[in-house]
């Protein structure tokens, strides 16, 4: 049986990868503003305006887009459902999005920043696109906890404290083997909690108990001054100023 990976790998092989230049943005390509920049969407791609032309980038958080490609899946933290593709995650939001494009062709004319290839070829084909029923798709941040069947082929492999990583647009991914699949799961950055664990605050020593001490008598008075004499106590009062002191010879 074919793995999971490869299955998933194959499923998404059509998108462009990030930092792909285009002399122009998809003909037929949706205007989404976050924050005051603008982006072009187009087959689950994101493009943003560089130099005199057009570059892939990530997916900005807060974008609404009103369909994502077919190979989307779905995974959950905790109850909530997430969309994931390709490094790229979702959630359902009734948020208004741009109105979707007629049709969608991406120029030929691409060259991968530092491939210094350059030259004319011919792009994948768009992917087929699903739209919620009712509702839109919002970029939200990775969530951490979240399990994918695979991360994108540009992520970084790293080794962490003797721990094997993906990284990938700034997330961590830690892999892990699950009915003899790997699958990755979203974890927060290693070495931020390492950096934590060594600022946190001593613990503080432990208390020393301290029993009271017993009230010591005056060797010079006995019995303390409280004591009351009683029949047959024949020892030597020395308290001067108690009513049953012995004058002195």
């Amino acid at each position: 049986m074919e793995p999971l990976r490869t299955r998933w790998r194959r499923a998404v092989t059509g998108l462009i990868r990030l930092g792909a230049y285009y002399a122009t943005r998809p003909t037929y390509s949706t205007t989404v503003v976050v924050t005051g920049t603008t982006y072009y969407y187009a087959g689950g791609v994101y493009y943003a305006h560089s130099g005199s032309g057009y570059v892939v980038v990530s997916a900005p958080p807060g974008a609404v887009v009103h369909a994502v490609p077919v190979s989307t899946t779905v995974v959950y933290v905790g109850a909530t459902p997430y969309y994931y593709q390709n490094g790229t995650y979702y959630v359902a939001t009734t948020q208004p999005a741009p109105p979707p494009p007629t049709e969608t062709t991406v120029n030929v004319n691409v060259t991968v920043e530092g491939s210094g290839s350059g030259g004319e070829g011919e792009e994948p084909a768009e992917p087929e696109m699903t739209a919620g029923e009712d509702h839109n798709f919002e970029v939200v941040a990775p969530p951490a906890g979240a399990t994918v069947p695979y991360v994108p082929e540009e992520a970084d492999e790293e080794t962490i404290a003797g721990k094997k990583y993906f990284v990938y647009d700034g997330a961590y991914y830690r892999p892990f083997v699950s009915d003899g699949e790997t699958i990755y799961m979203v974890v927060e950055d290693p070495r931020e909690a390492a950096a934590a664990l060594l600022t946190l605050p001593a613990a503080p020593a432990a208390a020393t108990r301290r029993w009271p001490r017993r009230a010591r008598t005056s060797r010079s008075c006995w019995p303390p001054r409280s004591a009351t004499p009683t029949i047959g106590d024949h020892r030597r009062n020395r308290c001067p100023d108690s009513p049953n002191a012995r004058p002195s010879a």
